[in-house]
């Protein structure tokens, strides 16, 4: 996860399109 810093970066964005993905991913976001 850590390895992946930047690709989750933007991934979040589609991803915070589901709660569930959200929660699961909370770093995606935060890194915003």
């Amino acid at each position: 996860m850590v390895s992946g810093n930047g690709r989750p970066f933007v991934s979040g964005k589609r991803r915070a399109t589901t709660p569930a993905a959200n929660a699961n991913e909370p770093n995606g976001r935060t890194t915003s």
